[in-house]
């Protein structure tokens, strides 16, 4: 081949390699409710760090992490989370400044810290929902649809599964640290509380005699969250196994059904074990939930 072949060949493998797209920023990284906060004033760590509601011991909402001064220099600019007080800069948000899935929110100080909470609540959400369209079950979410005409992203971890009239159980396989979800029918809102514990004491009784899942009258209603449009009552507390001392978190969605309701009751069985991050990922599969009537 003739040198100025080679030349031209060269030069346009050149020109080629300038018009390519820019590479693609990296996925964000985190493990779950984990922050990393610049906080030189000391006004949102403990914020941050209040306990998550609705659990039997105290955890905090957020794994707050001390981030470095110079964090746009390290690996910590990466991350899914960060919270960045700056007296000279007023409240905004930027997403995915550095990463795929990231949000940074930059605060003087001076605006409701409790939007900056519910701002961060809501990511945790989104990221669990995102995770769960990544990788789900294919096999748990058509027993949904086949028995209320719904749709559903569940984890692919739930396998275990007990199905009766207007009512399904599933849970994962993991004998002390076990995520439930309960779907029912609901003829009426009337007496939510009542309907509810009659379903649950019918469908999913203990080990023993007179031992029966119970958890209407523990729930206390509560503004959902924004990704549950569709839902029409939302409600946490708690779950207790009425004669035997088992108990733990609980969430409970209704959405309408035509003339009728779907109930989804999610709850988390740990003894021993934290419970936060159990519970985040059950709440986020409520905000899949699609009716298809």
């Amino acid at each position: 081949m003739k040198l100025k072949h080679i030349y031209r060949i060269v030069c346009l493998l050149l020109v080629l390699a300038a018009c390519s797209p820019t590479p693609k920023k990296p996925r964000a990284y985190g493990n779950p409710c984990e922050v990393w906060v610049k906080d030189s004033a000391g006004i949102l760590a403990g914020m941050l760090s209040q306990p998550y509601g609705g659990l039997p011991q105290k955890e905090p909402a957020f794994d707050v992490r001390p981030l470095p001064d110079a964090w746009k220099e390290h690996v910590q600019r990466f991350a899914r989370c960060l919270v960045i007080y700056d007296a000279a800069t007023p409240l905004r948000m930027a997403r995915n400044s550095y990463a795929q899935g990231q949000t940074i929110i930059y605060t003087n100080g001076q605006c409701d810290t409790l939007y900056i909470y519910r701002v961060l609540q809501a990511q945790q959400l989104a990221w669990q929902v995102a995770q769960l369209k990544h990788r789900h079950n294919e096999w748990a979410e058509a027993l949904v649809d086949s028995a209320f005409g719904c749709s559903v992203l569940l984890p692919p971890d739930m396998q275990r599964s007990h199905c009766a009239d207007n009512f399904l159980w599933l849970a994962n396989q993991h004998p002390t640290q076990m995520r439930n979800i309960c779907f029912f029918r609901l003829p009426t809102m009337q007496s939510l509380a009542v309907t509810i514990d009659s379903i649950l004491q019918r469908n999913l009784p203990g080990e023993e005699e007179g031992m029966y899942l119970q958890v209407g009258r523990f729930l206390r209603k509560r503004t959902p969250a924004p990704g549950m449009r569709a839902c029409c009552w939302y409600g946490e507390g708690r779950w207790e196994m009425v004669g035997d001392a088992m108990g733990g978190p609980a969430a409970l969605a209704v959405y309408a059904m035509g003339k009728e309701y779907l109930g989804a009751l999610v709850f988390v069985y740990a003894p021993g074990h934290a419970k936060r991050n159990d519970m985040v990922s059950l709440k986020a599969i409520l905000q899949t939930v699609r009716m298809r009537v």
